[in-house]
């Protein structure tokens, strides 16, 4: 053999290698990519889960209330254009630090009111207090006469109370002394429109009173 045909050999057998080394194994499997796991979307927090636990509801605030004084002002103004009887000496207090706050909603003067049926008895309503047992104290005015205004304390059940009234005379004789004439039992409320509703004579006749001052 010629020197060039070694020297060529020689150089087929030398780059051999290196084409192996960088030919592709054609039998053998491609290592497939891989694949990445789905991303699953986190879930949402409930809008009950986000927002802020409601506190507990507030115990509603103690009505704004003028001085004893204007409060009074006010009652007698209107009782004397409406012919209704009311106390004229002296300032009642209003306790309002006094009174338990699911009560103060009542305090204050309330009227003037008509009873249905009954046009021309009138009256205005003054709540004073209300204590921690649920003793309600007040003023009722009315138009029935000298004596027509009363003071009462009774039992509170809710916003519900009722005001007994006896209506007594002098009976002439030896001994004077009293006999009741009638009884009237008047209950009163005041509901969710502010406003305090009454009735007597067993629900015959109803009055609703607005508040006053």
């Amino acid at each position: 053999m010629g020197r060039v045909s070694i020297f060529a050999i020689c150089g087929l057998l030398l780059a051999a290698p290196l084409a192996v080394a960088q030919s592709p194994d054609a039998f053998r499997e491609a290592t497939p990519p891989t694949a990445s796991a789905p991303t699953v979307p986190r879930p949402r927090p409930s809008p009950e889960a986000v927002a802020p636990q409601s506190p507990e509801p507030a115990v509603a605030p103690a009505p704004t209330l003028p001085s004893a004084g204007q409060i009074w002002a006010r009652v007698r103004q209107v009782a004397q254009a409406e012919g209704i009887g009311v106390p004229l000496a002296g300032i009642p207090a209003f306790d309002v630090a006094g009174t338990p706050p699911q009560y103060r909603a009542l305090l204050g003067a309330w009227g003037p009111g008509a009873w249905q049926g009954n046009p021309g008895g009138k009256m205005i309503l003054v709540v004073q207090s209300a204590d921690g047992d649920g003793n309600v104290k007040g003023v009722i005015g009315t138009n029935a006469g000298s004596d027509s205004w009363y003071n009462f304390t009774t039992r509170l059940s809710g916003d519900r109370f009722t005001v007994h009234f006896q209506q007594s005379y002098y009976k002439s004789g030896f001994m004077p002394g009293t006999e009741v004439t009638a009884d009237n039992y008047w209950p009163f409320e005041l509901r969710a429109d502010g406003k305090v509703y009454g009735s007597r004579d067993n629900g015959a006749l109803a009055i609703v009173l607005p508040r006053l001052q």
